[in-house]
C-alpha cells in the first residue's frame, strides 16, 4: 500500500472491517504466499512482458502481494508449490476475448519434480503444471491485472451477490456472468477492474427507470447506482472523471423495448482504469495472515532466479 493517501488506507480498512460479519464464502483457494512466482511462454514478447511486471507494481504497489517473474529452475525448486503461467491467448483462451484465467485461485503444481525433458517438452510441462491465463500482444496494463485478480481469488464484480440492486445481468454464461459464491465484500462497486462492461455477457442492463427525451434517447433515472455513487463519491482511488471517480450513463439509446439491442450512453462501466479501493480490500482482507515469502523468492531474486520487479 506504498501509494495510498492516509484517507484511502482508512477508507479501506473501514470496508474491511465492515466485511467481517457480511462477506461470503466460497471454495477458492488462495495463495499461501503474498510473494508469488509465475513464468512466461518465451514466445511472448518482451514488450508484453514489461506489461506484465508493471501490471504486478500495480497490485504490489496498492495492495503488498508481489506477483515475481522467475525461470523454470526456480519454479522447480520443492520450496515453490504454485505458480503462475502467463501464456498465449491461442493456447488457453476462446474467441471472442481479449484474455482469460483459466479458473481462479491458487493451483498446486504438478508433476516438475523429475522433469528431464527437451526445452519444448518442458514448456508444456510448465504450462500444465501451472495456474494458466492467455494474454495476446495488445493487451494493456489493467486487463492484465484483471487476469491476475482472478488468479488471486476474485471472480467478476457483476457477479457478486450484492450487484442485483443494481444491474440485470443474463447469466446464460455460467463462469463469466452468472451469480458466483466466493467471499465477497458487502458492496456493489462498478469502478471495480473485475467489472465487466454493460455490452457483455449478451446483456447487461442498470436497474433503472427511463423516461423519453425525444426520438430513441431515454434519460434515466437510478436511484440505487446514484445512492451508491454519491455515498462513495471518491470510493474508487484515481479520479477518472470530474469531481467523481465514477459516472453511470446519462441515457438509453433505442429504446426500453428493443431487449438485447438497447444500449447506453458513454460511462464507466468495466473502465479497468485502476485497481478500485474494493479490489484493494478484498485482496488484503484475504491475504492479512499469509506469509510474506513462504517459498523463499526473495533468495532467489538474489541468486539470479527470479527478478525483483
Amino acid at each position: 500500500m506504498n501509494t495510498l493517501s492516509p484517507l484511502e488506507k482508512e477508507k479501506i480498512y473501514d470496508l474491511i472491517s465492515e466485511s467481517a460479519t457480511d462477506g461470503l464464502t466460497g471454495t477458492i483457494q488462495l495463495w499461501d504466499t503474498l510473494t508469488i512466482p509465475y513464468i512466461s511462454d518465451p514466445g511472448l514478447s518482451d514488450d508484453l512482458k514489461k506489461r506484465f511486471k508493471q501490471a504486478a507494481k500495480e497490485i504490489y504497489d496498492k495492495t503488498e502481494v508481489r506477483l515475481v517473474s522467475c525461470n523454470q529452475d526456480a519454479i522447480k525448486k520443492k520450496s515453490v508449490r504454485a505458480f503462475m503461467y502467463l501464456g498465449k491467448f491461442s493456447d488457453f483462451c476462446k474467441e471472442p476475448g481479449a484474455a482469460c484465467s483459466k479458473g481462479i485461485g491458487m493451483k498446486l503444481k504438478t508433476g516438475l519434480d523429475k522433469l528431464s525433458k527437451p526445452d519444448e517438452e518442458a514448456e508444456k510441462a510448465f504450462a500444465a503444471s501451472g495456474a494458466p491465463m492467455g494474454f495476446k500482444e495488445s493487451n494493456n496494463v489493467m486487463v492484465i491485472a484483471h487476469e491476475f485478480l482472478h488468479r488471486l481469488g476474485l471472480a467478476h464484480q457483476h457477479q457478486s451477490p450484492y450487484a442485483n440492486k443494481f444491474i440485470k445481468v443474463d447469466q446464460s454464461d455460467k463462469d463469466n456472468c452468472a451469480p458466483n459464491g466466493i467471499y465477497w465484500l458487502p458492496y456493489y462497486d462498478p469502478a471495480s477492474v473485475m467489472h465487466y462492461g454493460l455490452q457483455e455477457c449478451n446483456k447487461m442492463e442498470l436497474d433503472c427507470e427511463s423516461s423519453p427525451k425525444g426520438g430513441n434517447r431515454y434519460n434515466l433515472k437510478c436511484k440505487a447506482i446514484d445512492e451508491q455513487i454519491s455515498k462513495y463519491v471518491c470510493l474508487y482511488g484515481t479520479q477518472s472523471s470530474g469531481n467523481k471517480c465514477f459516472q453511470r450513463p446519462e441515457e438509453l439509446l433505442g429504446g426500453p423495448k428493443l431487449g438485447p439491442a438497447i444500449r447506453y450512453s458513454d460511462n464507466k462501466f468495466g473502465q479497468r482504469e485502476c485497481l478500485s479501493m474494493l479490489d484493494q480490500a478484498w485482496l488484503l482482507s484475504r491475504y492479512a495472515i499469509v506469509e510474506k515469502d513462504e517459498y523463499g523468492l526473495e533468495k532467489m531474486i538474489a541468486d539470479g532466479l527470479c527478478e525483483a520487479n
